[in-house]
This record gives C-alpha cells, sequence and structure tokens, in this order.
C-alpha cells in the first residue's frame, strides 16, 4: 500500500486545466441544466456575475439553457435581472430570443420577448384597446 496518490486516467481528467476553479464558474449553469431551481435562484442571489458567463463548449448562458429545459422561474430571474445582456449568442449565432423556438410556455416566451424588444415596445403607441402597432401603407 502506497501513500502516493494514484494517477487519474487520461479519459478521466477534467477538461479544464484547474478544474475546481473553473467549474464553480460555472456552477449556474450546471444548476439550470439539472434543474436545480433552488441552487440556482441562491446562485443569482450571492454571484449575479454568473448570469453572462457562457459554457466553454457551444456557448450557451444559463438563461438559454433554462429557456430550452422549459425552467419558467429561472428564465424570468435571469432575464429580468438588471447585468443579463439578452443579446449575447452561443456559439451557433443563436439569441435568448431565438431558444424561444423550443419552448410552448407563453410565460417564458413573453419574459425573453419583452426583454429583448423593451425599447421597441416603450416606443408603441398604448390606446384604450392595448398597444397599437403601426403597419406599413406603402
Amino acid at each position: 500500500m502506497s501513500l502516493a496518490p494514484r494517477p487519474i486516467p487520461p479519459a478521466r481528467r477534467s477538461i479544464f486545466s484547474d478544474s475546481g476553479e473553473q467549474t464553480a464558474k460555472l456552477s449556474l449553469i450546471s444548476a439550470v441544466y439539472y434543474d436545480r431551481t433552488k441552487q440556482a435562484s441562491d446562485i443569482i442571489d450571492t454571484d449575479p456575475d454568473q448570469i453572462n458567463l457562457q459554457d466553454p463548449f457551444a456557448g450557451l448562458t444559463a438563461l438559454h439553457i433554462a429557456i430550452f429545459r422549459q425552467n419558467a422561474l429561472i428564465v424570468e430571474r435571469i432575464a429580468k435581472h438588471p447585468i443579463t445582456r439578452i443579446d449575447i449568442e452561443d456559439k451557433f449565432g443563436r439569441k435568448a430570443i431565438d431558444m424561444c423556438v423550443y419552448t410552448g410556455n407563453e410565460g417564458i416566451f413573453r419574459t425573453v420577448f419583452e426583454r429583448t424588444y423593451r425599447v421597441e415596445l416603450l416606443t408603441l403607441d398604448i390606446g384604450d384597446d392595448g398597444p397599437v402597432v403601426p403597419f406599413r401603407t406603402d
């Protein structure tokens, strides 16, 4: 019996050179991916700098993943957070609004749509019957 640590086989090594530090930075993405809503909410409250981080593989943010996983609570928490950059694209050129093609949940779509097009929605005329969208007549 030796006291020397056993070498880690290459197949089990982490893709990160210093895995503990790197994976801690991606804990929000991991929590959202595994539907750990409470843990994700806690991370948003305690370490909001993780909101705009992208995974090293596809460039997905926690918001991209939350939309894909249909987690309406996390989508709302992230989309309405003041530091969220709603226009971040993944490595396939998809923004959060583009990920809404994967959802049938109206609440998720409405939350992301309202955040993405906030300025445009504010410039619409609001009448008694709701927003009036001007149509081009030429």
